[in-house]
């Protein structure tokens, strides 16, 4: 006999979008594991509780090969799935071990916690320079323009090996494959054609300088250098890496760091303490990444078996959304789930994944989001939105997997004027 779930609450609609977590919260306590229709008319298996996502994350049995439903995939419309994009897909997030941890061991090597910490210098430089910008514009402007966005992508293009020249276009390109349809000057498909066209070249270029020129044996290498000369990587695989780390090294981190502002900026008691007490930074971030992460979807997962999760059975080829956000707010992991508390001590929240596919640049993101809200209050203390709670402009997520702002304007006071 097949189990009646309950219908489930409006989850994609201008309330949700401004503020998911009431929807979910209801999904959660009806239904904690059950099946969902997304916008774009694909059934996704969603976990909402905190036990059933941290069990989810690391089952056996749920499959990150999307080889099952390419073509359900690509017919839905997802710009990672087109003919065109769908040859850069062979990375270390669309495979399961052993063949996971062979791709992703040589990024790995980038992501040390000496070569992290290496980078303060330079993402302290840079948020200083923005910030000096900001300060001689208007008093008003918009914060992701200004400042969240041009933040990480400079730093993990300096990891890589890509031009610094070439981030702006990168990150044009990079946030319409990311926003809904009609929302950019270029459409998500054609941003994935043009983000492929770029990698191709880039990589190319980089290999016919290393034939053509002796390189220093003792020289940090870059990311991009590194990954050429790893004999494992096939071309598309090289070609796949290149692109994924390029983008998911600095959405993310920009989304997350709007979200922060936000939140610190609704929650004054919080911001308070943040501001006046240095020590509070790493549980800040991990609080905040908890209480409104940029990520509120893990990328999919496909039900290589029936899979008991819960108290329900996902049917083996079944699509399976593990919901972050929600897990993150679940009560019975963690108590008051809805207030903003930076010095809450249960840090485990699920916003970087869990297992094998934990997020390899966690200590990065960490890093960059620290800087940058340190660096923004103490340079503009009496910082202030500048439209009220319910016109904040949020991002739709669709069928998509983030939770970001489109847009933040804030009005600035500089603390050196």
């Amino acid at each position: 006999m097949t189990h009646q779930y309950p219908e489930p609450p409006q989850l994609f609609g201008p309330e949700q979008t401004a503020d998911p977590y009431p929807a979910y919260a209801e999904l959660r306590a009806q239904a904690p594991v059950c099946p969902v229709k997304l916008p774009d008319g694909v059934e996704t298996w969603f976990v909402t509780g905190y036990a059933d996502a941290d069990r989810a994350l690391s089952h056996p049995g749920l499959s990150k090969d999307p080889a099952s439903v390419r073509e359900m995939l690509r017919k839905a419309g997802s710009p990672f799935f087109t003919e065109a994009y769908d040859r850069f897909n062979a990375h270390m997030l669309n495979a399961d071990p052993p063949e996971h941890t062979r791709l992703r061991q040589p990024v790995s090597r980038a992501f040390t916690p000496r070569r992290v910490a290496g980078m303060r210098p330079r993402v302290e430089r840079l948020a200083d320079e923005l910030l000096d910008a900001m300060a001689a514009g208007d008093a008003e402007c918009d914060l992701l323009e200004a400042y969240a966005r041009p933040l990480p992508l400079p730093v993990i293009c300096e990891l890589m090996g890509v031009p610094g020249e070439d981030s702006v276009q990168v990150m044009e390109w990079s946030e319409a494959l990311f926003s809904p349809p009609g929302t950019m000057p270029i459409s998500p498909q054609e941003a994935g054609v043009r983000l492929g066209e770029y990698v191709t070249d880039l990589v190319e270029s980089r290999k016919a300088a290393r034939a053509a020129e002796a390189e220093d044996p003792d020289a940090e290498e870059d990311l991009i250098g590194q990954l050429i000369r790893t004999p494992t990587l096939s071309h598309q695989e090289l070609l796949s890496t290149v692109l994924l780390v390029l983008l998911t090294g600095h959405s993310s981190t920009s989304d997350l760091i709007g979200n922060a502002v936000v939140a610190l900026l609704r929650n004054p008691e919080q911001l308070e303490l943040f501001k006046n007490d240095p020590e509070l930074t790493d549980s800040a971030v991990d609080e905040l990444m908890r209480y409104d992460t940029s990520v509120f979807r893990a990328t999919i997962r496909v039900a290589a078996e029936d899979v008991a999760l819960g108290s329900a059975v996902i049917p083996q080829g079944s699509l399976v959304g593990v919901v972050l956000g929600a897990a993150n707010r679940d009560p019975e992991r963690f108590p008051d789930p809805d207030r903003l508390d930076l010095t809450r001590t249960d840090r485990a929240n699920l916003a970087l994944g869990q297992g094998v596919h934990y997020c390899l640049g966690s200590a990065l993101a960490r890093l960059v989001t620290g800087v940058a809200l340190t660096k923004l209050f103490a340079r503009f203390p009496d910082l202030a939105l500048a439209a009220p709670e319910d016109r904040q402009d949020w991002m739709n997520p669709g069928s998509g997997v983030g939770r970001a702002l489109m847009s933040l304007p804030v009005v600035l006071r500089d603390a050196s004027a």
